[in-house]
């Protein structure tokens, strides 16, 4: 099987759970991250990139977060997150206050985001790796 497929296969599965943690999916740049998430949302929910020249402020994410609430999927999805300054902060105080929305992140720099999930998401995701090879 295409790995993109079997990305996408797993990110799918995991927002079909009903009560998912938060799943990171993680990896370099490169290796279909962003086109497995796009294929698993298959248009539903809300998908946002944070692959900006400039550093998003954490304030961005309860805008994206609003708007996915609003979605009648329930799903925000968030794009090289570790792109946002402060994005765990604000992750887990919207988790923890969630009603049922679903989220899904990638990034492409491993060491940033576990920085950030080991020390203000513990207990809330779950990871998965992705590589050039298998």
């Amino acid at each position: 099987m295409h790995k993109n497929r079997l990305l996408a296969d797993i990110i799918r599965q995991r927002i079909a759970e009903p009560v998912p943690l938060i799943q990171v999916v993680v990896g370099p740049r490169q290796v279909g991250k962003t086109t497995a998430l796009q294929s698993a949302l298959d248009g539903r929910g809300v998908y946002r990139s944070a692959d900006y020249p400039v550093p998003l402020q954490s304030d961005i994410v309860n805008e994206w977060w609003q708007a996915a609430e609003r979605s009648p999927d329930r799903i925000l999805a968030i794009d090289e997150v570790q792109k946002i300054t402060g994005w765990a902060d604000m992750v887990k105080m919207l988790w923890d206050k969630n009603n049922g929305l679903k989220l899904v992140v990638t990034d492409s720099s491993a060491l940033l985001v576990e920085k950030g999930l080991t020390e203000t998401l513990a207990g809330r995701f779950e990871l998965i790796r992705t590589e050039h090879w298998n």
